[in-house]
């Protein structure tokens, strides 16, 4: 059964060229042909190049560690059985922002406000007279300058929004494939030749290559092919 003591789906470290369990081989084909990662069908439990490959882009697609390895409880067990789940989703994809209807305000022309606070300054003084005489109180102001003369409203500084700093490239996975395939076209002519263990040594350090491409690292920073 697909989801049979999901919370536990390893006993031992999966991964190319270590001492694979074949029963947690043969459950993690299961697992991730069942969310199309995995597009053989489940003969044995020995791990192959089309289980590699869904680590690794499993690992990549939802931004965990990429180094083609899964172990008992680590991130990327666990975020296969989220994924089995339905609890989760892919890195990068985010819900649609919700828009609410604005209500538009018309624009007072830059002209009028001048006009506006100069016919304030003029009509004060009366209004403080009026209501002086209405409560009694001492409305003795001295009329302050008008028209041109008047200080004018000062406009208001926009803030400076902060420079939204920029998303480093994303490594190009296409190259990554491409060194992939050379590598282990090379390994597999190791093989051949100098036997089983010294394919082994070469196909892991291909694999570990893999994986400094996938992370972005420069050529020059990748280790080198075992052969």
């Amino acid at each position: 059964m697909l989801f049979k003591d999901i919370s536990t789906l390893l006993r031992d470290p999966v991964g190319n060229n270590l001492k694979n369990n074949p029963d947690d081989v043969e459950n993690l084909k299961r697992k991730f042909k069942a969310i199309d990662r995995y597009g053989r069908d489940v003969e044995n439990g020995y791990i192959d190049r089309d289980l590699n490959d869904a680590i690794f882009k499993f690992q990549k697609e939802r931004g965990l560690k990429v180094d083609g390895r899964m172990n008992p409880g680590g991130e990327t067990e666990t975020t296969l059985i989220n994924t089995l789940l339905g609890l989760d989703r892919p890195v990068g994809k985010r819900p649609a922002p919700v828009r609410h209807a604005t209500r538009s305000v018309p624009m007072v022309a830059a002209g009028a406000a001048p006009m506006m606070a100069g016919a304030a300054v003029r009509t004060l003084p009366a209004l403080l007279g009026l209501l002086g005489g209405m409560i009694g109180l001492n409305t003795d102001i001295t009329p302050t300058e008008t028209g041109e003369d008047a200080p004018q409203p000062q406009p208001i500084p926009r803030p400076v929004p902060n420079p939204v700093p920029e998303t480093p490239p994303e490594p190009e996975g296409e190259d990554c494939e491409a060194q992939y395939e050379s590598d282990t076209a090379d390994c597999n002519g190791v093989t051949e030749s100098n036997g089983p263990q010294a394919g082994a040594v070469c196909h892991q350090s291909a694999s570990d290559i893999y994986a400094a491409c996938l992370r972005g690292w420069p050529r020059e920073d990748w280790p080198p092919l075992q052969i």
